[in-house]
């Protein structure tokens, strides 16, 4: 943990249809970045529970980076950089694309 505040400016959408619509995409966008039929992303968008990954895709697809902030009453809020363990070692894949590269710009 650094410690640094990070100041969040933000504007909330109630569902991630009404995310997919503030970043101008189609269902059929998402379902071409993310290597799926329409449908599939339909079944997502009306989930009330799904993989903290599936959410970080469909997330990246639109052209966003998902961040997890955990709230508290008496103190403020925390944002968790990363699940599980930190990495310990440093290599680079050049067979993995950095988040955003398939995703869509918007229309």
């Amino acid at each position: 943990m650094n410690g640094i505040a990070t100041q969040i400016n933000a504007t909330t959408v109630d569902t991630l249809k009404d995310l997919r619509k503030a970043t101008h995409h189609t269902q059929e966008d998402l379902a071409i970045a993310l290597g799926v039929g329409q449908g599939t992303v339909s079944r997502i968008e009306k989930r009330n529970d799904m993989l903290v990954s599936t959410l970080q895709h469909y997330i990246e697809s639109v052209g966003g980076r998902m961040q997890i902030l955990a709230t508290f009453p008496n103190r403020p809020a925390l944002v968790i950089e990363r699940l599980g363990k930190k990495n310990t070692t440093q290599h680079k894949d050049t067979n993995v694309k950095p988040p955003g590269s398939n995703s869509l710009p918007a229309t």
